[in-house]
């Protein structure tokens, strides 16, 4: 049997520990948490490593046998590489969609190419660990799929050739003129 998760937003109610739980109820094998709200002033659980929620998330899914298999976060630097296996990204205007209905057509259908629009990708590319796989996800349905496909590969190459993925975590390092190096563990 396939192994299904929970992403927070389908019971953004929940607090974490919570969700865990109705989530190991329900029959669900991992779980997603929101540490940033979806929408202006929405709900969002912010869980900081080391404090006394994050121990008692960590006794919740040990407890519960689920796993914690995708965060929305904001402090990517924080969060041990082990942990950042993969992102995806894309871009959108500076302006935020005014109402539902408009953050709906922008997830659908208004995205931009990577480094052409207003969220500071070149920042999450710095805190990502270097070995993290990335994909595209670029919804533009104003463009036919070659082009869109190309816009969206050409665009991203673009801004990896700008920034140097890892570069703002702890366990990376410059060599005196020489690439970013990961150090041994």
């Amino acid at each position: 049997m396939t192994d299904l998760g929970l992403a927070h937003l389908t019971a953004l109610d929940l607090a974490p520990v919570a969700l865990v739980a109705e989530a190991a109820r329900a029959g669900f094998s991992f779980i997603g948490l929101r540490a940033i709200p979806a929408t202006a002033g929405g709900p969002a659980y912010p869980t900081r490593m080391g404090t006394d929620a994050h121990r008692e998330l960590k006794r919740s899914l040990a407890g519960e046998g689920v796993r914690l298999n995708e965060i929305k976060p904001g402090d990517l630097i924080s969060i041990p590489a082990h942990y950042l296996r993969a992102a995806q990204i894309c871009d959108v205007v500076a302006d935020m969609p005014a109402s539902d209905a408009a953050i709906i057509a922008e997830a659908r259908e208004g995205r931009l190419p990577p480094g052409e629009g207003a969220l500071p990708l070149g920042e999450l590319l710095e805190a990502l660990p270097v070995d993290a796989s990335l994909s595209v996800e670029m919804p533009l349905p104003a463009l036919a799929v070659r082009p869109r496909l190309a816009t969206a590969l050409n665009a991203t190459r673009r801004l990896l050739e700008h920034r140097v993925r890892g570069a703002s975590r702890p366990d990376h390092r410059r060599e005196a003129g020489g690439p970013i190096q990961i150090r041994p563990t």
